[in-house]
């Protein structure tokens, strides 16, 4: 698979809207896609999840550093994908075993945003606030830690296999393994 550079999607379809009018404007790529199929099904103003999506990537590209957007809902860290709902709602913050979620990787749902982890590392993070479903599909009764603001006080203890919900407003790093 080709990785496109995230800057070419949303110029395009920016001026493409801003110019010609959602109606008479062809988009392709990724972005088109998600955004045509909005449209066709009726799931809300393609204007809006355009921007919307784009908002959420900047929150997430901010709140971890060092990633890089490879499509409209899909960013890449040596180690960490994040994958952006492009139609985040309640009934999809329900996060389950049965929820894809490799084996030996820990994912979890902050925002709307599936933050799926494989590299064992200490992660920064920024702006996460809420309750979070989460998924510990680590291999080895592997325990995931996430450190208050200094980084001296664990806030957060769990071991592989589990799951549950929980407050992610204190996390300011997290440790998957």
């Amino acid at each position: 698979m080709t990785k496109k550079p995230w800057f070419g999607l949303f110029p395009l379809s920016i001026i493409c809207l801003g110019v010609l009018g959602s109606s008479g404007c062809q988009l392709e790529g990724d972005i088109g896609n998600a955004l045509e199929d909005s449209a066709r099904t009726g799931a809300g103003d393609p204007d809006a999840l355009n921007a919307d999506l784009q908002r959420r990537a900047a929150d997430v590209l901010a709140s971890i550093p060092g990633g890089h957007q490879v499509s409209a809902t899909e960013i890449d860290y040596d180690g960490l994908t994040v994958t952006l709902d492009p139609k985040p709602s309640a009934e999809n913050s329900v996060l389950a075993p049965g929820v894809s979620c490799a084996s030996g990787h820990f994912c979890i749902i902050v925002g709307g945003n599936k933050f799926d982890f494989v590299a064992c590392q200490m992660w920064d993070l920024r702006n996460w606030n809420g309750n979070a479903p989460y998924f510990n599909n680590q291999t080895g009764h592997v325990i995931a830690q996430a450190f208050n603001e200094d980084a001296m006080q664990v806030v957060f203890s769990n071991t592989s296999i589990s799951w549950g919900t929980e407050n992610v407003t204190s996390w300011w790093h997290f440790k998957p393994c």
